[in-house]
């Protein structure tokens, strides 16, 4: 049962009688009578409000009382609307000074502010209703509560601490069980073990998962194209070890469990899979083992959090005992589940002890639950909230589950909605007073912030449990549409009449009108028919009368790179929703706006970001109340609307990312309610130059002012007045790059446009053309000035005094190219000690900088100073607070690490010189790179006995080669000749007795390495560009811990190792070593002639997972004992033109999954011993000579899966004859084999294969006479096969062939075939054949699966007869090339599920059946067909009525992949 009846109704009542008593009515001249009338509505909502809290008690137990509630809160949003619209119509006449703005009065319905009898009307309506709510409460015996609930802060509250970071209590065993249970080998399949974590919602199994691994994420990914992110991820962890948490797992369908761990199992041993579900069944279906369940923590443990958030601390010591004995009582009825405590917690935190007992003693503990009810203590959060707060939370419903938001976006919904009223007598705004809701409600733990937000802003989001709390008590009053799909059953949805706020989830792409559905006031879509046509959506609109109260039309879509759509008609439909106060069209593809959208008077906020929108409609101008207007991304958007400054109430303008919009609206200046500007772009005009900032006092927040080289005269700076703005916060100034300049100007603006000291945290000049700064840049008045960053500034001499900015953290300078010497006036010549508070400096691209004065930088933690190749002379020498040094590019400069911390991170690439002394300790160093070798190559030996943590060292030769792989720089330096004399590497590496990893690159002249062998624990080496090296040192072979071993580009390099390679090696990778001859060399030269002879025939590592071999154009054979290592995985061989053959010998059989060769001309043969691999995917590709396959009998029975694909290999002719043996063959792909003529034999006896696909076999006469497998084949395509003379024998017997596709097969003599499709296809593209039946003997319509049809090539065909050719099931339909075809003959309304429609090359087609298309469609297509583009024009066109219903219309624009679009 829901309370929502109340959730937003006091709130409301008292918002009401707020606007009433400051109503300018009651002061208006000439309207007594309404005056009464209003005094009167007054009283009767005070006596109302009275009684409020003992309906909210009563509501509970009493279905009448909760009636009662229901249709006063209809009424109180009836009153508003009203007062809203009289409130409005007086505004608007008091300010009606010009003939602009009496014409726009005009515009504005009704015409005249004097009420007429329709106006006097509905006050009188209002007026009986009230009484009888009234009345009603008089009867239902409602009591006026003289005493207010104890739900705010009062005199002589419980005190409490500050709150510390979230802390896990009593989780510790689980933890470690959890811990147990991922270092726990255990032996299935692909070596993936899946561990279920099983618990009922709230108890933490997110936490516990989060807490018991180390995180290690590279971002937020799209999840829009599942299957794009799965092969993504399947490349990610291919060969790796990896542990994936799967969080809060819901479907308990097989196929989309399967798809979603699909990437995980595929060559992925020893992966580790954490999911947490609430099902029981999940568990079973995903894991590998049992599930691990968790309970809910015990009473102690639910004490601890609950006194964490209640009092800030873990227990009750200082207070007294009987408050802890409440605590104990509420807490046994949390029945364990932290999120209940902690909520509770917050909900009590900063509330007296008779409030504790109040809500201890409430009656919602004991109101009846059953299975998947909102927990009583998550209820009691909500009862207790205080008024003000209960509508914003309910409000919150609308969100999406797990959907991210951002503080600002929920408190401009909120304030649209008029939940942000100022208190009387404050001056508060009601930004500040959504930011103190917002964090009262977080402080509650109704939001939590999320992990994915970065340092400069906060993303939230609200737990499950939350999130079905806010969808518990928003009633029928708000709606969030979820899995809204084109063709689902949304009629059965019930919809109440009193909706007054709607959000919904996009299911992608577009949305038409069925999926608006459920709100229709008829039966059935099938009764809106096109008699007449639904040109505007005026039918629709009948239809959608249910919502004409709406208030919030809030859309959730995917990301809008995908592209999303909105039908036309539901575009021309929601400006006649009249009582909108927010919408969204947010994402999708429109390009324009109905001039009808200025009949929304009650409209606050208006979002177009991330649409196509060109012109902002001038309708939008009369959006008199309108708050928040957003063009975020609209990059096509090029110009304003008129009358801008009429928007007088607009409080919030963003527009970034609108590259094509220029200059600003005009006359912004009057815009004075204006808090949130993103950008003031300065015009050339007088009505958008700079000036107009000037009445623009309240701006707050972020600002960027670009285009100043615009600004005509200098006072004009002065005069937009930026130091009156007290409540910015970052300031950017911006010039524009290559404007012309007029250098005095520039230095009289910037002086000018000093802002204000008060609140500035962010400032920075980007392209000024001026020769110096002025003064005020480094006043200590600037007192919370935390960044300061100066960009293009290139011709200013000397840098502004900033040492004295007394909270400066991070200076970031770039271009500066004029810029010679860093002084004491960068210190500040009178500062005592300069910069208190700097912790990161960034200097980057000082052309002429050649010297930095010593100076004092106490407490810098990061230094990066990047191509300033004249710096001359040191650093600066005190830095002890120095953890990250970073230089590129400064070939002039003495680095000295004398004075550095031992756990600085030092980054080098390019100095003159390392200062350096014997007794520097870097015992903790990590990592630690250094370019230039033969300058710096000392340090080693230096530091060889102070090194021993050393993880990671690089030795970088040229910067070119190394700038990508480390810093992302680039750089078109030359190459030096100092290193050509580096000969080999010092023995001083072998002191690094904790390196892990390291990297030797462009050392030309490098021959040979040290005899001493590797350190101890070293995991990785990467060796490129190093073209001396010939082979690596025998030393090296024993080393127990290197796994990895990588070699890029050394082009001497013949051999590896004469003996062995490392015992313990995992992956090996050679790649572009065009003079490898073997991978080991024989002791004993011996003939070179001999394959055999070229290699030792000791095995290689029998560890070695990985063998990638690239463009070794030299390397013949890759084993001369002809097996491979037993741990192999996956073999690439690309672009070994030498390479004769596959290893004959023994192939291991259990690991190897992958074995990829391409480009290998010479290869002849595969081997027979492929047969024995489990399971196997071959890719032979560009191997021109290979001729012979595999023959023989299957002889290992554990084989699962064979994937086979063959391309480019033009000598292949045949394939074994007695058929291909791998009884487990899946997939076979043949392609680009020119002399083939015959598939293989006893296909039919494969009875896994599921795909076959043949393109590209000029040669190919025929399939095998047995035909295809029948029960497991579910996809063939056969393409460009020109001499094919049929299809497969018994099409009709394929009864598990779900995709057919044919192209370009002129040979075919018979089809459609003889003996008809396969009867259960969902997919059939018939492509340029020569067709010997007519369209209607087909037989397409007995396919009572068909849901995708593509049929191109028919040039006889005049009528297309719909209703005898396709089954009702069909959902995408492409036509193409059908040059004689005129009509569509039959009615195609039948097609009830049809979604997509393409035409393509129809030069005759002129006409639509006359009943126009299926209301199901989302997308149509047509392409070169003119006569038909003539009738479908937007607005113009004959049939434009019969297709606007349609979010997605391409004229002359071919769809390229229809079925991707609308599956």
């Amino acid at each position: 049962m829901s309370i929502i009846g109340e959730a937003v109704l006091t709130a409301s009542v008292q918002l009401l009688l707020k606007k009433l008593v400051s109503s300018e009515l009651l002061r208006s001249p000439g309207q007594e009578k309404i005056q009464a009338e209003l005094k009167q509505w007054e009283r009767k909502l005070n006596a109302i409000n009275a009684v409020l809290a003992d309906a909210e008690e009563k509501q509970i137990t009493n279905p009448a009382v909760k009636t009662w509630l229901v249709e006063l809160q209809i009424l109180a949003y009836d009153v508003e609307d009203i007062l809203d619209e009289f409130s409005t119509k007086l505004s608007l006449e008091s300010e009606a000074t010009t003939s602009k703005a009496k014409r726009l009065l005009v515009n504005l319905k009704p015409p005249s502010v004097k009420f007429n009898a329709k106006m006097r009307s509905k006050i009188k309506e209002i007026t009986k209703r009230l009484q009888e709510i009234t009345d009603e409460k008089n009867e239902l015996k409602l009591i006026a509560n003289s005493e207010e609930r104890p739900n705010k802060v009062r005199e002589g509250r419980i005190p409490t601490t500050s709150l510390k970071e979230a802390h896990v209590y009593g989780r510790e065993k689980d933890q470690e069980a959890i811990i147990e249970l991922l270092l726990k080998n255990e032996s299935n399949e692909g070596g993936l073990s899946v561990i279920p974590i099983v618990g009922i919602g709230g108890v933490g199994k997110t936490t516990l998962a989060q807490n018991g691994n180390a995180s290690n994420s590279e971002g937020p990914r799209d999840s829009s194209d599942l299957n794009k992110l799965q092969v993504e991820l399947k490349g990610k962890l291919l060969g790796k070890k990896f542990l994936i948490v799967l969080d809060d797992i819901w479907s308990e369908n097989p196929n989309k469990l399967e798809s979603l761990l699909r990437p995980f199992k595929s060559n992925s041993p020893g992966g580790k899979i954490i999911v947490t579900t609430r099902s029981d069944n999940i568990s079973s279906m995903v894991g590998t083992r049992p599930a691990y369940p968790l309970r809910g923590l015990s009473d102690d443990d639910c004490l601890s959090i609950f006194a964490h958030h209640s009092l800030g601390r873990e227990g009750f010591n200082g207070h007294p005992e009987y408050l802890k004995k409440i605590g104990e009582n509420i807490v046994k009825r949390c029945k364990g589940l932290p999120l209940a405590a902690k909520t509770l917690g917050g909900l009590l935190r900063n509330n007296t002890s008779s409030y504790w007992e109040h809500v201890l003693n409430s009656k919602i503990w004991n109101l009846p639950t059953k299975e998947g009810d909102i927990m009583p203590a998550l209820r009691l959060s909500y009862h207790y909230l205080p008024s003000y707060l209960k509508p914003c939370f309910a409000y919150c419903s609308l969100l999406p589950k797990d959907y991210e938001f951002e503080k600002e976006e929920i408190i401009l919904l909120w304030m649209a909605q008029g939940f942000l009223q100022q208190k009387d007598s404050t001056e508060e705004q009601m930004e500040d007073l959504g930011d103190s809701y917002f964090r009262e409600l977080q402080s509650r733990s109704f939001f939590q912030q999320s992990s994915t937000g970065s340092s400069d802003t906060s993303r939230y989001v609200m737990h499950d449990l939350i999130n079905d709390l806010a969808q518990w008590v928003a009633g029928e009053f708000l709606l969030r549409m979820e899995n809204v799909v084109e063709g689902d059953n949304n009629r059965e949805r019930k919809i109440s009449k009193n909706l007054r706020h709607l959000s919904y989830i996009g299911h992608g792409r577009c949305d038409g009108i069925k999926t608006f559905e459920a709100f229709y006031g008829v039966k059935s879509l099938s009764n809106l028919t096109y008699n007449g046509g639904l040109s505007n959506g005026v039918k629709m609109f009948e239809a959608f009368n249910d919502l004409r109260h709406l208030r919030t039309f809030l859309p959730f879509l995917p990301s809008p790179s995908i592209g999303n759509y909105l039908s036309w008609d539901i575009l021309n439909v929601l400006p006649k929703l009249r009582r909108l106060r927010i919408l969204s069209l947010k994402g999708y593809e429109i390009t324009e706006l109905s001039d009808a959208i200025g009949d929304l008077e009650h409209l606050r906020y208006l979002d177009l970001s991330d649409t196509a929108i060109e012109v902002l409609s001038n309708s939008v101008g009369r959006l008199y109340n309108l708050q928040t207007l957003k063009l975020e991304g609209c990059s096509n958007l090029k110009k304003w609307c008129e009358g801008m400054e009429n928007l007088c109430n607009l409080r919030y303008l963003s527009f970034s990312s609108t590259f094509d919009l220029e200059g600003m609206p005009s006359k912004i200046g009057k815009l004075v309610s204006l808090r949130t500007l993103s950008e003031f772009v300065v015009g050339k005009s007088t009505d958008c130059g700079l000036k107009e900032l000037k009445s623009l006092k309240h701006l707050r927040g972020s600002l960027r002012i670009s285009s100043l080289e615009n600004v005509n005269d200098a006072m004009d700076a002065k005069e937009a007045d930026l130091s009156s703005k007290k409540n910015l916060t970052v300031l950017v100034l911006e010039w524009t790059r290559r404007a012309p300049r007029n250098e005095r100007k520039e230095i009289e603006v910037l002086d000018m446009l000093q802002p204000c000291n008060e609140k500035l945290e962010k400032l920075t000049i980007s392209y000024y053309g001026g020769t110096m700064f002025p003064t005020w840049l480094g006043n200590t008045s600037f007192s919370n000035l935390v960044y300061l960053e100066f960009e293009g500034c290139s011709n200013c001499t000397s840098l502004p005094s900033v040492g004295q900015l007394p909270s400066l953290k991070e200076l970031y300078i770039q271009g500066m190219s004029a810029i010679k010497t860093v002084g004491q006036e960068f210190y500040g010549n009178c500062c005592a000690t300069p910069f208190p508070k700097l912790e990161i400096i960034t200097l980057k691209q000082m052309n002429e900088w050649a010297e930095w004065e010593d100076g004092e930088l106490p407490q810098l933690r990061e230094l990066t100073i990047i191509e300033c190749p004249k710096l001359q002379g040191r650093l600066p020498k005190h830095l002890p607070s120095l953890k990250k040094l970073f230089i590129y590019g400064c070939d002039q400069l003495l680095v000295s690490v004398l004075s550095l911390s031992s756990d600085c991170d030092i980054d080098i690439y390019g100095c003159k010189q390392v200062e350096h002394r014997n007794t520097i300790g870097l015992s903790s160093l990590n990592p630690l790179v250094f370019s230039d070798v033969a300058s710096h190559m000392f340090l080693i030996n230096h530091f060889r006995q102070r090194v021993s943590e050393v993880e990671y060292v690089s030795i970088v030769g040229y910067e070119e080669a190394t700038s990508s792989r480390h810093t992302g720089i680039t750089s078109q330096r030359d190459v030096k000749d100092d290193f050509a004399c580096l000969t080999k590497l010092p023995q001083a590496l072998h002191s690094f007795s904790f390196l892990r990893s390291m990297c030797i690159a462009n050392c030309p002249g490098l021959v040979s390495f040290s005899g001493a062998g590797l350190p101890s624990q070293l995991k990785s080496i990467r060796i490129e560009f190093s073209d001396a090296l010939k082979s690596l040192p025998e030393s090296w072979m024993d080393n127990t811990s290197l796994e990895c071993l990588s070699i890029y580009k050394c082009g001497s390099l013949t051999y590896l190792a004469r003996n062995q390679l490392p015992p313990n090696l995992k992956k090996l990778e050679i790649r572009f070593c065009d003079h490898l001859q073997n991978l080991m060399q024989e002791e004993k030269n011996t003939s070179p002639s001999s394959i055999s002879s070229s290699f030792i025939t000791s095995e290689l590592p029998a560890t070695i997972e990985y063998i990638a071999i690239e463009q070794c154009s030299n390397l013949r054979s890759l084993s001369s004992s002809g097996n491979l290592p037993k741990a192999l995985e996956k073999i690439e061989i690309l672009y070994c033109s030498s390479l004769v053959s596959f290893p004959v010998g023994e192939l291991p059989s259990m690991n190897l999954v992958t074995i990829r060769i391409k480009g290998c001309e010479k290869l002849v043969a595969f081997t027979d011993n492929m047969l024995q691999l489990n399971p196997l995917q071959v890719t032979g590709s560009d191997c021109s000579r290979l001729c012979f396959f595999p023959e023989g009998r299957l002889s290992s029975a554990n084989l699962t899966q064979l994937m086979i694909e063959i391309r480019d290999c033009s000598s292949l002719v045949a394939f074994p004859y007695g058929g291909l043996p791998f009884t487990n063959l899946t997939k076979l792909t043949i392609e680009k084999c020119g002399k083939l003529e015959v598939l293989p034999n006893r296909l039919q006896q494969l009875s896994h294969l599921r795909k076959i696909e043949i393109s590209n076999c000029s040669s190919l006469v025929s399939f095998p006479d047995g035909g295809l497998p029948s029960t497991s084949l579910t996809e063939l395509i056969i393409k460009n096969c020109e001499k094919l003379e049929s299809l497969p024998n018994s099409m009709h017997n394929l009864t598990s062939l779900r995709e057919l596709e044919v192209e370009n097969c002129p040979g075919i003599k018979s089809f459609p075939p003889e003996d008809g499709f396969a009867p259960n296809l969902t997919s059939l593209a018939i492509r340029k054949l020569k067709i010997f039946k007519p369209l209607s003997q087909w037989g397409l319509h007995r396919l009572t699966s068909l849901e995708f049809l593509h049929i191109e090539g028919c040039p006889d065909v005049v009528s297309f007869p719909m209703e005898e050719l396709l089954p009702a099931s069909l959902i995408a339909l492409e036509i193409t090339d059908f040059p004689s075809l005129t009509c569509l003959s039959s009615p195609i309304q039948y097609l009830s599920s049809l979604k997509g429609l393409q035409f393509s090359k129809c030069p005759k087609l002129k006409s639509f059946p006359k009943k126009g298309l299926p209301l199901s469609l989302l997308a149509l297509s047509i392409h070169q067909c003119p006569l038909l583009e003539q009738k479908c024009k937007k607005s113009r066109g004959k049939y434009w009525p019969l297709i606007a219903h349609i979010p997605r219309i391409e004229i002359n624009n071919r769809v390229e992949d229809l079925k991707f679009l609308i599956s």
